[in-house]
């Protein structure tokens, strides 16, 4: 954390930046950085037990053995797609890089 950045035109703070150390922890630059949010952990789990109940509950009621194969199959290939997108999206750096630069250098 360059406290430097956060110096706007006329020596004034730049929202949401403070001159501390405090600061430099409380930025998050991924969403696995702990501690996790409970809601983030909380979506993990009810993501979770939808998968379960959907394959415990939903996949026998379909009749034929081969339709259950077909649907799991895309079920399967679409939960893996959703926590490899949801775990590049959690890993990213969220913050806009244009956020903390001096004004300066857009003159």
């Amino acid at each position: 954390w360059n406290p430097h950045r956060c110096v706007v035109s006329g020596g004034a703070t730049a929202a949401g930046c403070v001159e501390s150390k405090s600061m430099e922890e409380s930025v998050r630059v991924h969403g696995f950085r702990w501690p996790l949010h409970p809601l983030q952990v909380l979506s993990w789990v009810v993501f979770g037990g939808d998968v379960l109940v959907y394959l415990i509950i939903c996949i026998p009621m379909i009749e034929t053995v081969a339709a259950q194969v077909v649907v799991t199959s895309c079920f399967v290939i679409s939960v893996i797609f959703l926590v490899v997108s949801t775990f590049l999206a959690t890993k990213c750096d969220p913050m806009d890089p244009y956020v903390l630069r001096d004004e300066s250098l857009f003159k």
